[in-house]
């Protein structure tokens, strides 16, 4: 797989809830209901428009969100299927292949991102001016994707100007124990977030984690000079996740007064 602008943003928001029931509505075919909600605020987004596409990228129903962000799909046949949401806004993206069986209701939940189009924009002109980023993925990383693994790619920019910062060691730092319960010796058990994984950002200020345990992890970006940036992340397995890191300058301590010259004897 190469890293290409459609690559990159289609992944950017496969945070996905995925739940299935057997609900009391009376089903004849194989439906799929969904809620969009914003990501940042998780209020319902209405008028986003969804559509249920099978695994061969044939869409089989397409509707708009209503006031409640909600949406009702039907599929004709059971069968592998993928969801795609799109609103004037947001990024549009998609969600994990899901299978729907016979006569199945299926309840999936989007958060959809708010990033600004100059966002996506830098994400493109990120793309097209570093070389590394024209090779396949196993080619950048060493080795190919591996299975529950994600990949991170993002750019560390100056927050004065924008301006790329390379040299900037950047890494995933897994959650820490829940101190209460460690020191009880009754840690909880909790999906294991991922290993500490860390990389410099070349002369593009890009960089990029590869084969990265899914989970939830703070990713951190360190220089000498800069303040760090410090972001509650979530790795999602099998995808490309794209996340910018932004330094201010560091603030150097104030310096302390000198203090008042010590009075000299009078000489007369």
């Amino acid at each position: 797989m190469r890293i290409s602008r459609a690559s990159v943003l289609f992944p950017l928001a496969l945070g996905v809830l995925l739940t299935f029931a057997s609900g009391p509505e009376p089903v004849r075919a194989q439906v799929v209901w969904t809620t969009v909600v914003g990501k940042n605020d998780g209020r319902p987004v209405r008028r986003a428009r969804v559509y249920l596409v099978r695994e061969n990228g044939v869409t089989v129903d397409s509707t708009l969100s209503d006031g409640e962000g909600r949406a009702r799909l039907a599929a004709d046949s059971a069968g592998t299927f993928v969801l795609y949401a799109h609103i004037e806004g947001f990024a549009a993206f998609s969600s994990a292949p899901f299978r729907i069986r016979t006569h199945e209701m299926v309840q999936q939940q989007f958060a959809l991102p708010l990033i600004p189009i100059s966002a996506l924009e830098r994400i493109g002109a990120s793309v097209r001016d570093d070389p590394m980023l024209h090779r396949n993925l196993a080619t950048i990383c060493g080795e190919k994707p591996r299975a529950g693994t994600g990949i991170v790619v993002g750019v560390v920019r100056a927050g004065t100007d924008r301006a790329p910062v390379p040299g900037v060691l950047v890494r995933l730092v897994p959650p820490a124990p829940d101190s209460a319960a460690a020191a009880n010796g009754k840690a909880r058990k909790e999906k294991a977030g991922p290993r500490g994984v860390t990389a410099v950002s070349n002369e593009h200020g890009t960089f990029v984690l590869c084969n990265v345990q899914a989970g939830d992890a703070s990713l951190q970006a360190h220089a000498d000079g800069w303040q760090p940036d410090i972001i509650p992340f979530r790795v999602q397995a099998g995808v490309v996740l794209w996340q910018d890191l932004t330094l201010q300058p560091a603030v150097a301590a104030p310096r302390s007064p000198d203090p008042p010259p010590t009075p000299r004897p009078d000489d007369s």
